[in-house]
């Protein structure tokens, strides 16, 4: 971001050092806002561009003043703003984000100027008129997570606001930014739909249209990819590399039933929709990698990342990253084809768009499984054959009871087992089917040995699925070496920050930390894991056992406390079990419950 990033190298210095009593603190609203492309718009015409972002700036200083904001900081592209209520913030951002869009109404294309805006809510530090800190920091990293024209919240900022804006907000998943410890749950308001000619750069086609490009395709309904030959720079080391990490990236991505691998460019009329492309320069022991995933419809990029390695062992770092790139280039695909398919009535839709549709929800992160859910019960209505359609219905319906501690009733225990057990039956080689098996036997029955089994046949079908490594590091665990559990579950957290089981997994990790006896750890991941997605309700018994067996009394009864005013009915007869392979440890963790008031008796059945 130009004119203000050393500012915001200054702000993370001084986080780096321990806070200084003289400053005072105070919780604030902080507005990040950035010019998209400036360096660009000055390189094909410095006056007209000054000119258009005088007059933008104008009208964003005078919207920040009318919703009594405060400008204090930022230079020539960019700005940020503190507000005393998130809710005033944002209105404030959708507010100039529209008057923007509409002056670009009557402008040529390359002239039209587009704003992308972050808005956290945090802990501030004050030095004069200016504000240091995380909560500075975050709002800026949010701002180069956001969408031309849009605007990108913390879920900080989300859990004061939903509620009271008539806006529309798109769960973004957990990102990890630049110079800040801990992912940060982020939210879209994406820009108002406009006339086709007037859209932001990088907006999506038409909601339904279809994903491909020109000409045929390999598969009627999967995105084809290209992984194109690398660009290489170095000495042999390098070239080493970059052909092995090729080779292993096509294989991963070709064990996923749902893309199309491609290798070399196609000849005549076959379609492609998507092209990965990397770059490997290696220097002494040092090498660089760089990715980059373009739409070739749109020629936009969808996702890059940047990877730094010594190259001591080429071995370890093409597995390493081919895995990493190839769950994170899973992901986007599903989302980019997503936002096709998301404003279309699912009427409409044929039954391998409602998987797309189903799978997109499940990608943008927790909070959409109802969304999932009735889009995949008209595709197994549809199409009662469909192994995939079975499978991802289970996971919807497994997905969407995390939000409540109460236990499920005996009725969807079974539904969801059926549809479980029925997505294998009918295709016994669909490692995703082996998965969401699996799934349901540990988390509704604390079958830890069928769950492995199943897990172990997914893996036999499709060694790069992250969902069911988590899932043997889980039944390792309660089966008995929960050192080994922790172990494997922290390198498969460590594969992706993309993982869409990135929250299951953490919450086993927690506990697979408690059953090896650190209750330090496994209380700070539960609580972190809690700070990360409040929406779960199903970890806060958890957090409060924890806290209460670590001796924070205090913070544990105010947790359990907390549950029960949201929970009336809440107690350990009405919980949702937390299953555990060793007797010993489940004792351990009810009685921490009773000791917080919660003395019924543990019910032993599976409901």
């Amino acid at each position: 971001m130009r004119g203000w990033t050393c500012a915001i190298a200054d702000n993370e210095e001084i986080h780096r050092e321990r806070r200084m009593p003289e400053f005072e603190r105070k919780l604030t609203t902080i507005l990040a806002a950035d010019v998209v492309a400036f360096s660009d718009m000055m390189g094909r015409d410095e006056t007209g561009t000054l000119r258009s972002l005088k007059q933008c700036r104008d009208l964003i200083e005078t919207c920040i003043g009318d919703h009594h904001g405060r400008v204090f900081g930022g230079a020539g592209d960019s700005l940020i703003a503190e507000f005393g209520s998130p809710v005033t913030a944002v209105q404030c951002a959708g507010d100039f984000q529209g008057q923007i869009a509409d002056l670009n109404r009557g402008l040529p294309a390359q002239q039209r100027m587009w704003f992308r805006v972050g808005i956290n809510l945090g802990d501030v530090m004050i030095d004069g008129e200016n504000l240091y800190g995380d909560g500075v920091n975050i709002a800026a990293r949010l701002e180069q997570e956001g969408e031309p024209g849009g605007i990108c919240i913390s879920h900080k900022v989300h859990n004061e606001v939903h509620r009271n804006l008539a806006m529309s907000f798109a769960d973004g998943g957990m990102r990890t930014l630049k110079n800040i410890d801990q992912p940060v749950g982020v939210f879209h308001v994406r820009p108002l739909d406009q006339d086709p000619d007037v859209r932001p750069p990088g907006r999506e086609r038409e909601a339904g249209r279809p994903v491909s490009g020109r000409g045929k395709r390999l598969n009627t309904s999967d995105p084809t990819l290209i992984v194109r030959d690398f660009k290489v720079a170095g000495a042999d080391d390098a070239v080493f590399l970059a052909d092995g990490l090729r080779d292993g990236l096509i294989n991963s991505l070709s064990r996923h039933a749902a893309i199309d691998v491609i290798r070399h460019e196609p000849q005549g009329e076959l379609a492609v929709d998507f092209a990965l492309e990397a770059s490997v320069r290696g220097q002494g022991n040092r090498v660089r990698i760089i990715f980059n995933l373009i739409e070739l419809a749109t020629n936009s990029q969808v996702w890059s990342e940047r990877y730094d390695r010594l190259i001591e062992d080429a071995l370890d770092i093409e597995e390493e990253i081919a895995r990493a790139v190839a769950a994170a280039v899973r992901v986007k695909l599903k989302i980019v084809i997503f936002q096709r398919l998301r404003d279309t009535d699912n009427d409409e839709l044929s039954v391998p768009e409602l998987l797309d549709k189903a799978a997109g929800y499940f990608a943008s992160g927790p909070g959409h499984d109802g969304s999932a859910e009735a889009a995949l019960h008209i595709a197994v209505g549809r199409d009662p054959d469909n192994s995939m359609a079975a499978a991802m219905l289970a996971l919807a319906m497994l997905r969407g009871f995390e939000y409540s501690p109460l236990a499920l009733t005996a009725e969807t225990i079974d539904e969801i087992g059926e549809h479980a057990e029925r997505a294998v039956s009918l295709n016994a080689e669909s490692y995703f089917a082996h998965l969401v098996a699996g799934m349901a036997l540990q988390d509704l029955h604390g079958d830890f040995e069928r769950a492995l089994r199943h897990a172990q046949a997914a893996l036999e079908l499709n060694p790069e699925l992250l969902g069911a490594h988590g899932l043997v590091g889980t039944a390792t665990c309660h089966l008995g070496d929960p050192a080994a559990g922790v172990s494997i579950l922290k390198r498969t957290m460590e594969i992706s920050r993309e993982d869409p089981h990135r929250f299951r997994h953490m919450r086993e990790l927690s506990i697979a930390h408690f059953m090896s006896g650190d209750i330090e750890t496994a209380t700070d991941l539960m609580g972190q894991l809690v700070e990360s997605e409040p929406r779960m309700d199903r970890n806060r018994p958890v957090q409060a056992a924890f806290l209460w067996l670590r001796g924070d009394a205090d913070e544990a009864t105010a947790a359990a406390r907390r549950l029960s005013a949201a929970y009336p009915e809440f107690s350990l007869s009405t919980m949702r079990p937390i299953h555990f392979g060793q007797p010993d440890i489940a004792d351990r963790f009810d009685k921490a419950l009773r000791a917080l008031g919660l003395n019924e008796a543990r019910e032993t059945g599976e409901a």
